[in-house]
């Protein structure tokens, strides 16, 4: 959202010079839906065949294609690197000042495995640095004989590898500012297989290895914060919902979807992907599972509280202790290295 009022901005500021197309691949009627809450000034575009894919290669979205009136391409780069100074230097007649964006094209990390694992390992731990042209992305069990055994890492910053080790969200974390850079901005990864198939081996090894290796200490705070308590609110409502059996789990920043779903999970994905812009806990962790299938449009927040209606259950402001760690450094940091 905060891309497409930077879009909205550039396009009123350079309207004789500049015409904007914000390019997607979602239905038509999804993306009528997003233009009537969320007007622009700028094109938006429907690439039904990924047609445009094929002249601009990406992996890694968004990303912005400069383009001149003679049609010729001037650059491909991170769309946070085209701001109103660059464009009008650009439009001035200099060359775009912007880093080129070098995605991995031919590399399928989902299907082709960085380290070669022959799968015969019993145990493993490698840290290397960050892999250029790729996204940040999570990888579980990738490779024969290593379902629940194995987790790779691509582009983690730290932090975000002590994260993924806790299953908590970045509001329960604290950073001394002068560690930023450190702890938030350098990227690494990372590759760990365990000797047995459990999800807690797996999360308990990896904070291990990377408080090990780059030094962490953990403070732990009890802190009074302003929250959201996920409650039922319908229990009949819940009951139905539960002949929804989605054909697969997953999540985005638009869904939720689960068998068989407690309510400190629809909390942990509300808290940990942002959506409600706060800590989220549940009233209660032993209420039965439920299949959960929770689908709404972020530019239209009615949706959002539709859909939880529909559900059986609603969100409560209010203020309850919540336990907070800090991340600090002991030593400086090393390159990264084999294990």
């Amino acid at each position: 959202m905060a891309g497409h009022r930077k879009l909205d901005s550039l396009q009123a500021q350079f309207s004789e010079s500049l015409h904007i197309w914000a390019v997607s691949y979602e239905e038509t009627s999804r993306v009528r839906r997003f233009v009537e809450k969320q007007p622009a000034t700028f094109q938006h575009v429907r690439d039904e065949h990924e047609l445009l894919a094929t002249y601009f290669p990406h992996r890694i979205i968004p990303h912005a294609v400069l383009i001149d009136p003679s049609g010729q391409i001037r650059s491909i780069s991170a769309p946070e690197d085209l701001d109103a100074f660059t464009l009008q230097a650009f439009l001035s007649g200099e060359e775009p000042r912007v880093a080129q964006k070098q995605d991995r094209i031919g590399f399928d990390p989902l299907r082709s495995d960085i380290f070669e694992r022959s799968g015969t390992e019993e145990e493993a731990f490698t840290l290397i640095e960050s892999l250029e042209g790729l996204p940040t992305l999570s990888i579980k069990g990738l490779g024969e004989g290593l379902k629940g055994r194995r987790l790779t890492l691509i582009n983690y910053s730290i932090s975000g590898m002590i994260r993924e080790a806790m299953d908590l969200g970045w509001r329960r974390f604290q950073i001394k500012e002068e560690e930023k850079q450190a702890l938030e901005e350098e990227l690494y990864t990372l590759d760990l297989i365990v000797a047995e198939a459990d999800s807690d081996l797996l999360r308990t090894q990896l904070f291990e290895h990377v408080q090990t290796h780059f030094g962490l200490t953990l403070d732990t705070l009890r802190e009074t914060s302003k929250i959201y308590r996920l409650v039922l609110e319908d229990p009949v409502k819940r009951a139905q919902h539960a002949a929804v059996n989605p054909e697969e789990a997953g999540a985005s920043g638009q869904h939720y979807r689960s068998p068989a779903a407690q309510l400190k999970d629809l909390a942990d994905y509300l808290e940990q992907f942002g959506i409600v812009g706060a800590i989220v806990l549940p009233e209660t962790e032993t209420d039965p599972p439920y299949p959960m299938d929770f689908r709404f449009f972020p530019e239209d927040v009615a949706t959002f509280w539709k859909a939880l209606e529909a559900l059986g259950l609603g969100l409560r402001q209010e203020e309850a202790e919540v336990t907070r760690y800090q991340v600090s450094l002991k030593k400086e940091i090393a390159s990264p290295k084999l294990f």
